[in-house]
């Protein structure tokens, strides 16, 4: 029997990232978390959630939750 799923409380300062290859991405399961200053990158689409998906005109934020 698999255990239920744990709720994880992150530092303000770190993020999770995940890839989108479940069973082949290096990301957080690999080398936990990660710091603002690690994460390179834009984003130019977004997929999810469906009623929000589709091109991204200005610079997205990384914003706490």
């Amino acid at each position: 029997m698999t255990p239920a799923p744990q709720p994880l409380l992150l530092p303000r300062d770190r993020f999770v990232l995940l890839g989108d290859n479940r069973d082949a991405s290096t990301d957080s399961r690999r080398y936990g978390l990660f710091s603002r200053d690690q994460i390179i990158g834009r984003l130019l689409f977004r997929w999810w959630p469906l009623a929000r998906a589709g091109a991204l005109s200005d610079r997205p934020r990384l914003v706490p939750t």
